[in-house]
């Protein structure tokens, strides 16, 4: 191997302070209600490698809330990533807590120990946390890596790196690490522990693409109303082990998203045996007038292949959406719809009624627009399966969802 190049960039992103007016929890009035509302998300990790490998966000979490003694984990076993090595115990943590004056939004993943590339990269373990703070007024911003016994081509690196410093692996990868970037407002930092770039035609003759381990987001915000939500393309959980993390996934950031809309899209998926699809396009916004707040969001899949076959579909269409005027809280379906449904070679009519259930024998059961609705939101999943069988390596009990939106408004 030959040497390593190492760069880092001149400067680095610094922690972000801006004036902000804080305001106390309880009301002066009820027109003039606003909140400190506590935004964060995390991921263990995220792999697109041509079609070599492709996996969502895996141990992935998400906060929005007002409450100031708030703690929710995920975790996610050791996984494979075939030709591209091995990734340890996926552990993500949200939290939000309350230190005299001092309110902060906390974010950490921890990752076990990797290999990766053959032995290129190595780590015993890998810790990332991002925090937002609010004292009198004052927004902070801060965030951090720490590497255990990380060593890139057998060669020792800084166990905690400078802010968006990284290292080339000439003809192979760029490794990135401790990735930091600030929001606009001052209000929003994000990091991700490291990332390496496959560079094309590289030495070890894989497909390009990416590995994000330990992405960690935490942000405070002034707020209203609590506009909440996402949307994603697939899911595939075994019995409560998710194997195929939520594709092309999007949420309503935290204190919303003013109208701007959000998006994310997946060219393709390939579990074989169990999922394909097309493209996945999904979208996430949220609205306010001053006295009425509404969040939409939707997702398309095209090109559906369920179990080798035994369920298509051309088309599917999610579309989730919540309004929220005063204390009167409105949802809707509407927009939902599903195009071209195959069962086992056989066209079905497919009617715009929610929750239609059709149990397939040998199979499972299957819900076509399969709606959830809440006292603040709707949860719209355009197609879910639930085997009742066992089918190759998917036990009984496994679940398929396809075409995936969520969207809720509550009151602080």
């Amino acid at each position: 191997m030959s040497r390593l190049t190492v760069r880092r960039t001149l400067a680095a992103v610094t922690t972000s302070v801006l004036a902000l007016g804080f305001l106390a929890a309880v009301p002066i009035s009820a027109d003039a209600a606003t909140y400190q509302a506590f935004g964060a998300s995390a991921y263990g990790s995220q792999v697109k490698v041509g079609n070599l490998v492709s996996s969502g966000k895996t141990s992935y979490l998400s906060m929005c809330t007002t409450d100031d003694s708030y703690t929710k984990t995920n975790k996610t076993a050791a996984a494979s990533l075939g030709a591209l090595g091995n990734v340890g115990v996926l552990t993500t943590k949200v939290t939000t807590k309350k230190t005299g004056s001092t309110f902060s939004s906390v974010t950490t993943t921890q990752t076990g120990a990797l290999n990766l590339l053959g032995g290129l990269i190595t780590a015993s373990a890998i810790t990332s946390t991002a925090i937002a703070t609010v004292e009198n007024g004052v927004v902070k911003t801060g965030a951090s890596t720490d590497f255990v016994n990380l060593r890139i081509a057998n060669l020792p690196i800084d166990l905690h790196p400078t802010p968006n410093s990284g290292i080339s692996i000439p003809g192979v990868a760029d490794v990135l690490f401790n990735q930091q970037s600030v929001s606009m407002d001052g209000k929003e930092i994000t990091v991700n522990a490291f990332r390496v770039n496959l560079l094309k035609n590289n030495g070890l003759n894989l497909p390009s693409g990416f590995i994000v381990l330990g992405n960690a987001k935490a942000s405070v915000q002034t707020i209203k109303s609590l506009p909440y939500g996402s949307a994603y393309g697939t899911q595939v959980d075994l019995l409560g082990i998710i194997t195929s993390g939520a594709t092309a996934q999007v949420n309503i950031p935290c204190g919303g998203s003013d109208g701007v809309k959000k998006t994310a899209n997946l060219v393709g998926l390939n579990v074989p045996g169990v999922i394909s699809t097309g493209v996945a396009r999904t979208s996430a916004v949220s609205t306010e007038d001053g006295t009425t707040t509404t969040a939409t969001t939707k997702a398309i899949v095209d090109g559906v292949n369920l179990l080798n076959g035994a369920i298509r579909l051309d088309t599917i269409t999610s579309k989730s959406s919540t309004t929220r005027k005063g204390t009167k809280v409105t949802t809707s379906s509407a927009g939902s719809s599903l195009v071209g449904l195959k069962i086992n070679g056989k066209s079905i009519t497919v009617s715009a009624k929610e929750n239609t259930k059709i149990d397939v024998a040998g199979l499972g059961t299957i819900y076509l627009n399969k709606v959830v609705r809440t006292s603040t939101s709707i949860q719209v999943t355009g197609l879910s399966v639930t085997l009742n069988t066992a089918i190759g390596d998917l036990t009984k009990g496994t679940s398929i969802n396809v075409g995936v939106s969520k969207a809720g408004v509550k009151a602080p």
